[in-house]
């Protein structure tokens, strides 16, 4: 569950009245769940907010034992449909990818990773699992677009982030 712009560190009122809303909905429903998952997108972080985050998952663990922190995914400078009608042709737009990618959320996800190890929950690193040697695909192997704009996947791009994420962390479904 999530509102236009609100994170848990948000101070808008209507962003905490979301958090304590998902949280009072957890807590009422304990039965039928059995996985809480927790992600955002990595351009929203900095230490602060992965402390109170984590305050906040950590409070969930308390009530609920299966909490995990599932990472943020590359994200890129311009949109990639405005990059790709900028380049010459398809196979250019695709060698150049990774002039684009923000390589800040590298960082990003490795201190996420090492303040959650300290709060016992599980992080699961989406960028670990994706990019390999520092560079974030933006096309499947058949050359199918994987992004919609600068952060959202399309179809194939969230069938290929799941089975990559399958294959990392050796998952069967």
């Amino acid at each position: 569950m999530t509102g236009a712009a609100c994170r848990y560190n948000n101070e808008l009122d209507r962003c905490r009245e979301l958090f304590k809303f998902v949280r009072k909905l957890i807590l009422e429903n304990l039965e039928n769940i059995t996985t809480i998952i927790y992600s955002q997108r990595g351009k929203y972080l900095d230490l602060g907010s992965i402390n109170n985050t984590s305050e906040y998952l950590s409070q969930l663990k308390n009530e609920y034992n299966s909490v995990y922190w599932l990472g943020p995914q590359m994200e890129y400078k311009p949109s990639i449909s405005t990059q790709l009608s900028r380049e010459n042709n398809f196979y250019d737009f695709i060698k150049n990818s990774y002039l684009w990618q923000k390589n800040e959320l590298f960082q990003l996800d490795e201190l996420i990773n090492q303040h959650l190890d300290q709060q016992n929950i599980i992080y699961i690193s989406k960028i670990n699992s994706f990019c390999k040697l520092g560079v974030c695909p933006i096309t499947t192997t058949k050359d199918e677009i994987l992004y919609v704009e600068r952060s959202h996947l399309t179809v194939n791009g969230t069938r290929y982030l799941t089975q990559s994420f399958l294959d990392y962390y050796k998952l069967e479904f």
